[in-house]
This record gives C-alpha cells, sequence and structure tokens, in this order.
C-alpha cells in the first residue's frame, strides 16, 4: 500500500471515514471538555487532527511518514485551528507520563506486531482518567480484500480488540463496529451515510466494516 498525497486526499472524502471522524469526537468528547491534549496518532492527512481542533481541543498530530506529517502541516483553510504536528514512532512517544488527555488512533493498531506493548506505551502517556479512541478494520467484515496490505500485522474482531485494551491495562467502555455491511460491499458507503443505526443490531453489528474502542486509563 502506498500511503501517499493522493490516497490520503481520496480517503478523506470517503462516507466511511467522515462516519469514523465523528466518532472519535464522541469517544474523546470528555476530553474536550476536561482541557488539555489530545494526540492524533497516525494521523495521516492530519484531517482527524484539524476536525478535533475545530470542536476546541488542544491536538497534536503525530506521524511517522514525513509525507502525512507535511501534508498535515500545509492542509486546512483560514481560521483552521493550529495543530502541533511532529514526526514519531507509535511504539515510542516523545511525550512524558501522563501528560495527555486523550489519544485517537484511526487504522494505525493493526500495522504492529506487538499491539498489547503499543497500547502500553500509549496508556503510558494518558493522564489517569484519560481515554484512548482506536477505530480498526473488522476482520469479520465480509469482504477481506478490502483490507489487503502487506503492512498490516493484526486484524481484530471486537472481542479480540477488547481483549488486547485490557491486558494493557485499559478500562474498556466500549466496543462496536460501524459502517455496516448491507446486503454487498457495493453498499457500504450508502450505509455510512444514512443507515448507521443498524450497528446497534445484532444481525449487523458483527460484520461492520470497523471498529470502535474506547479504553480509560484508571
Amino acid at each position: 500500500m502506498d500511503y501517499d498525497t493522493e490516497y490520503y486526499r481520496r480517503r478523506d472524502r470517503t462516507p466511511t471515514f467522515q462516519a469514523e471522524m465523528r466518532s472519535l469526537h464522541l469517544a474523546l468528547s470528555s476530553c474536550l471538555k476536561r482541557g488539555g491534549a489530545i494526540l492524533d496518532v497516525g494521523c495521516g492527512s492530519g484531517r482527524v487532527s484539524r476536525f478535533l481542533g475545530q470542536q476546541g481541543a488542544d491536538v497534536v498530530a503525530m506521524d511517522w511518514s514525513s509525507v502525512a506529517a507535511e501534508m498535515a502541516m500545509t492542509r486546512g483553510s483560514p481560521g483552521t485551528p493550529a495543530v502541533w504536528v511532529v514526526c514519531g514512532n507509535a511504539e515510542h512517544l516523545p511525550f512524558p507520563d501522563g501528560s495527555l488527555v486523550g489519544i485517537a488512533a484511526q487504522h494505525l493498531i493493526e500495522h504492529f506486531e506487538e499491539p498489547t506493548v503499543v497500547l502500553r506505551e500509549w496508556r503510558r502517556v494518558l493522564q489517569p482518567g484519560g481515554n484512548c479512541a482506536i477505530i480498526t478494520h473488522n476482520r469479520r467484515f465480509p469482504c477481506p480484500r478490502w483490507f489487503d496490505d502487506p503492512t498490516h500485522r493484526h486484524l481484530f474482531s471486537p472481542e479480540e480488540l477488547a481483549h488486547v485494551a485490557k491486558v494493557a491495562g485499559f478500562c474498556v467502555d466500549y466496543v462496536t463496529t460501524l459502517n455496516p455491511y448491507v446486503l454487498h460491499p457495493r453498499f457500504v458507503f450508502f450505509a455510512a451515510r444514512h443507515l448507521q443505526f443498524l450497528g446497534a443490531m445484532p444481525c449487523f453489528s458483527r460484520r461492520g466494516l470497523s471498529i470502535m474502542l474506547k479504553g480509560t486509563r484508571v
């Protein structure tokens, strides 16, 4: 997978991405009320970072890729809140213990050989009561070729992701699926726009495109 500028431009326009971004904001809403810095780790183009900034958050956008970091610094429009952008390694965060109120991680955890170790590192930098919001692919989605990417190391079910988060020391507030699968993959974008409520129904909840987990450092 070539994570270049064109990839991020295409991805950021999709209704599935937009639904995931709104879900991250909802999961981190209590962090916005508390004040303090939120880390968008694996920030890609910085679209989530800017969206959270528009909601009043102080955001640090971090990615290992210089292409992504440059996009996160240069994209935006007049009046867009400033976002602090850094290049860094998500396995070794350049932040002191307990220095952040929240972490957003969209489609990142699946890239690590040892996700539990990575989540422990993310927990380290959170304040007690801080939240970590994770979105990743759902391995139960009926069209797994959508996730073909040689850089993926783990695909999770909701239960598996919750288990990894608990082992890493998080209290799991909830885990759910987003962007329900309805009849055929070609309807995923339509479902992302209009049918998110189906994710609350057992017959749809197992097979959504993405998993959303909210965890708290206790």
